[in-house]
């Protein structure tokens, strides 16, 4: 990753061509090193293969059995399907030509809810 990112602060990023599946158009994007997920599932492989070996005695100990050897990932950023059934869609309803639990400061989304379950 050094020379992706010695080429970008030199000002000309190294960049790759790739084709797009879907239309079939060649793109060029910047290239990018591995993120810290990608390494991790590369050092536990190696990790495993590393254990049988030690397992079997071909060596003395394995070099990746401690946890620190792995790198620090942040956890993904997605949504789940609770924070979008909780999350208002339009605000609270006031009207009472929504339905009857529009009084009580429900939103669209958990209205929906309590009508279909």
């Amino acid at each position: 990753m050094a020379g992706i990112d010695e080429a970008a602060e030199a000002g000309h990023p190294m960049t790759e061509e790739y084709t797009d599946p879907r239309t079939g158009r060649i793109h060029r994007r910047r290239r990018r090193g591995l993120s810290n997920g990608s390494i991790n599932k590369v050092l536990a492989a190696v990790r495993m293969v590393l254990k049988e070996g030690k397992r079997h005695g071909w060596i003395e100990q394995n070099p990746l059995g401690d946890s620190d050897c792995f790198l620090p990932q942040n956890a993904p950023r997605r949504s789940s399907w609770r924070s979008r059934r909780s999350r208002p869609c339009c605000g609270p309803h006031t009207s009472s030509t929504v339905n009857s639990e529009s009084s009580s400061g429900a939103t669209c989304a958990q209205s929906a809810n309590r009508m279909s379950g």
